[in-house]
């Protein structure tokens, strides 16, 4: 799950979610696509998205769970909405949760129209999901309701 945070945008919560959910779909792609080809630590692919476009990943990668990678994305489309701009991400595990945690600035255009500031974190364990941050001003943990 990947969330964003938006400055000046204006963007209305379900704009927001849809961004929201546009960037998580691109980047669980890019990670599907990153995998098999990471090697001695490290990743450099870049990734078709799922209606168009690209975004190149490169960074650390242990492996699917734990990871530091920074994205690139160009014009990558998904679910109506275009994405541009870079952001970095990182993912760690244990035996008992998931960590992630998402920075960055991000531009969308299509479904959704504006420029969004990243700043997430999600945990996942075996009882909850957490999510902290903000997306164009928006509380991610109200937003991922909406999705």
């Amino acid at each position: 799950m990947l969330l964003v945070a938006c400055g000046s945008s204006g963007l209305n919560e379900e704009d927001s979610a849809s961004a929201m959910a546009a960037m998580q779909l691109a980047l669980s792609n890019a990670n599907t696509q990153a995998e098999p080809v990471a090697a001695n630590g490290s990743v450099a692919v870049t990734a078709t998205c799922p209606s168009g476009g690209s975004v190149a990943v490169s960074g650390d990668w242990a492996n699917a769970d734990n990871f530091a990678l920074d994205a690139v994305f160009n014009g990558c489309s998904a679910s109506g909405v275009s994405i541009s701009g870079s952001l970095s991400y990182a993912g760690s595990s244990t035996s008992t949760s998931t960590s992630l945690h998402m920075e960055g600035t991000l531009d969308f255009s299509g479904g959704v129209d504006g420029s969004c500031d990243v700043d997430v974190h999600i945990t996942v364990s075996l009882q909850s999901v957490q999510m902290t941050g903000s997306m164009c001003g928006h509380d991610v943990a109200e937003l991922s309701a909406t999705f």
